[in-house]
């Protein structure tokens, strides 16, 4: 590895494809975020294609170029989501991945790596999906700033939580939890 490049372990949260073959991708890792461009990835015979999987874990190495742009020089998927026969685990991935997706809106990097890599950790474990992704929900939305205290494997709302701004709120973030905690009367 050159002083011009960086070495990062993390996860996708983000891809987007451009031109033929080409994708711009946003990996989460320890430093935060950071978002790179990938020649090649969309090709599935592509040794970057792995790239293309969001909630996969890999390790890259990113160049970088003058103005402080990144782009990918080599890199090896560490683990991809397994969501073969199981419903639950797809929908713990699905709403996993809209709630990182607001974390990458809002540009909220500090505690979604630890957050991110235990939930992740847990399913590859085998715990059970739903009981992470409630864990998860809640740890993230106190994360982003909605007051959801966690204790143990309780949830419970904070006061300060319904009386947010629906502004802040992402629609992600707001349809999950409704669903997780229904509002009080």
């Amino acid at each position: 590895m050159t002083e011009n490049s960086l070495k990062r372990q993390g996860y996708v949260v983000r891809y987007v494809p451009y031109r033929d073959s080409a994708a711009m991708v946003r990996f989460l890792s320890e430093e935060g975020f950071s978002s790179f461009a990938v020649r090649g990835a969309g090709k599935p015979t592509s040794r970057s294609h792995f790239l293309t999987y969001v909630l996969s874990e890999a390790e890259v190495v990113l160049a970088l170029a003058r103005g402080g742009r990144l782009s990918y020089k080599e890199g090896r998927p560490l683990s991809l989501p397994d969501l073969r026969g199981d419903l639950a685990r797809g929908v713990a991935f699905s709403m996993a991945e809209e709630i990182i997706a607001a974390f990458v809106r809002d540009e909220e990097g500090a505690g979604a790596y630890p957050l991110l890599s235990s939930f992740m950790g847990a399913l590859r474990r085998g715990d059970d999906a739903l009981t992470v992704l409630a864990s998860f929900l809640a740890k993230a939305t106190d994360l982003i700033g909605y007051g959801i205290n966690v204790e143990g494997s309780s949830v419970s709302p904070s006061p300060l939580f319904f009386l947010l701004s629906s502004a802040r709120r992402s629609s992600a973030i707001t349809s999950a939890t409704s669903r997780l905690l229904p509002e009080p009367s």
